[in-house]
């Protein structure tokens, strides 16, 4: 049997089912049960959402102390250039069936508040959940990061309101 021919793309970019993506769209069952289900009655509070920065990463790389770090860090992405976040191994997304990590640099949000919050509330209240303690996930690799400079160089957290 030859494979000659039959590559496919796995990208995400060229999926249909996430040329347009809307976190409460994605989620209108969730918001379904939390309404069925009476979750306005009682506090719900998910300790151990995560939250993806990776996006914002430039950003955040603005304040980062060390010029030789930053451009490393900005520099990311470019043909044979490794990224100063470790890459995780595993499937999370479950080889491209959970669309929203995928779909979500697609997601249209208003300029204020920054994106995170928008996309952060609307998780939450079509989940029903009242608050939530995010973690910034990928920043949490920086401890696996090889060069254990990298480790401290980081800006300390900012609080967006």
């Amino acid at each position: 049997m030859s494979l000659t021919g039959t590559t496919m793309n796995y990208s995400s970019d060229n999926d249909p089912a996430i040329q347009e993506f809307n976190t409460s769209k994605l989620l209108k069952n969730a918001r379904k049960q939390a309404e069925d289900r009476n979750y306005k009655d009682f506090f719900i509070c998910d300790v151990d959402s995560h939250h993806y920065e990776t996006e914002a990463l430039p950003e955040i790389l603005q304040y980062m102390d060390d010029p030789v770090m930053r451009h490393l860090g900005l520099s990311a992405g470019n043909v044979g250039r490794a990224g100063l976040i470790p890459q995780a191994i595993g499937s999370q997304d479950m080889a491209g069936r959970v669309t929203r990590y995928a779909g979500r640099n697609k997601e249209i949000v208003p300029e204020e508040p920054h994106r995170d919050i928008t996309l952060a509330r609307r998780w939450m209240d079509a989940m029903g959940t009242d608050m939530a303690c995010l973690f910034p996930t990928p920043m949490l690799l920086l401890a696996t990061h090889p060069k254990s400079r990298s480790r401290w160089q980081w800006p300390a957290p900012i609080t967006v309101g």
